[in-house]
């Protein structure tokens, strides 16, 4: 028998970063994505967010790899949000993500990082909190952000 313990730390925006998520609906985007999760025999600890991205802090199956599951999650979402009569300004999703693994003694304080986005980032953007990411798991590298949403480095 295998046994994993596998955190991750998903991060991904709107395509433009444009706000296409309204709050008020929020909430029917975050069953979906947990849907998903459950689906592909993931675990959901948290999500949360703005209306321009998305923070997911979860477990999948190491039966599927990481990117795989990103590409099913973004492409599954992009369809019922644009079909959804709820999010009729969504574009999509930009085309990249930034994902980081944990150790589960950081669960907690990365659950409660994540339930409090709101308020969070009525003091930080969003291209600072990716550095600062980037710069605590040793990533160096710069982002820049092209009107079409490419990430840069």
């Amino acid at each position: 028998m295998s046994h994993t313990s596998l955190l991750y730390h998903l991060i991904f925006k709107t395509k433009y970063g444009e706000p296409t998520i309204p709050e008020l609906y929020e909430k029917k985007l975050y069953a979906y994505i947990y849907g998903i999760i459950k689906r592909k025999n993931g675990i959901l600890f948290s999500i949360g967010g703005k209306p321009d991205h998305i923070h997911i802090l979860l477990s999948i199956h190491p039966s599927i790899a990481i990117s795989e599951f990103i590409k099913i999650l973004k492409t599954e979402t992009s369809k019922w949000l644009k079909e959804s009569p709820y999010f009729t300004r969504f574009l999509g999703w930009n085309s990249g993500y930034a994902i980081f693994s944990y150790s589960n003694e950081e669960k907690e304080t990365l659950i409660n990082y994540i339930n409090n986005q709101k308020e969070h980032h009525k003091k930080h953007m969003f291209n600072e909190e990716l550095e600062e990411f980037f710069k605590k798991h040793g990533i160096e590298t710069q982002v820049f952000v092209r009107k079409d949403d490419t990430l840069l480095t």
